[in-house]
């Protein structure tokens, strides 16, 4: 379990993922998937858009998005940003190097409108 809790929360590559608990690759691919399908069941808890529950109408969040930001038939967005970090440890160090030489995570970003 804490070599998939590792993987997703490090968004390094399967290879750095098996390093923590010092096991193979396959182990580390079954770990992994093995939290997926345990995350996948509280997918539905946790994430949530409006349409997906009975008392969210989609087409009130849709007009409230474009009265914001003009965005016709929207009812939210999924953006991506590189945010400057101190160098990790060596082992990893090289990992977090994006294309312009400097060391990143890259932070996602999901948003919709809150219809309360």
């Amino acid at each position: 379990i804490i070599t998939g809790l590792h993987f997703f929360a490090s968004g390094a590559f399967l290879y750095s993922g098996g390093g923590v608990e010092n096991i193979g690759k396959a182990a580390a691919c079954r770990a992994v998937r093995r939290v997926y399908l345990a995350l996948k069941r509280f997918l539905n808890v946790f994430i949530t858009f409006p349409g997906n529950t009975r008392e969210t109408p989609s087409k009130r969040a849709s007009m409230q998005l474009y009265y914001y930001a003009e965005f016709p038939n929207v009812i939210g967005a999924v953006d991506c940003s590189q945010i400057s970090i101190k160098a990790p440890s060596e082992p990893t160090q090289a990992d977090f190097v994006n294309r312009k030489s400097f060391h990143t995570i890259n932070v996602q970003v999901l948003m919709t409108l809150s219809l309360t």
